[in-house]
């Protein structure tokens, strides 16, 4: 989690990313900077990461790439997006 008060960050990258809650720390963290979140629609998470996805749907800093036949790993083509993401700072 990232506390605003004692650091502060340019960007944000989360791959597959998972939580005990509801994703409070990523909706906080994602609300001032810009942000990259990664994941599959094979995750066990998916149902989850669609709630997630429709609640940062307003954030025009936050890219949200829900991987069609990625499960709980890194994306093949991790670094082209990676790249793309760096690419806008």
């Amino acid at each position: 989690m990232i506390n605003s008060a004692e650091q502060r960050g340019d960007g944000l990258i989360a791959i597959a990313p998972s939580t005990t809650g509801e994703f409070e720390e990523l909706l906080q963290a994602t609300s001032s900077v810009r942000s990259l979140v990664i994941c599959g629609d094979r995750d066990s998470r998916v149902d989850r990461y669609r709630h997630l996805e429709s609640q940062l749907a307003e954030r025009n800093q936050v890219e949200f790439d829900l991987i069609e036949g990625l499960g709980h790993s890194n994306p093949p083509d991790l670094d082209r997006r990676v790249d793309q993401f760096l690419a806008g700072f």
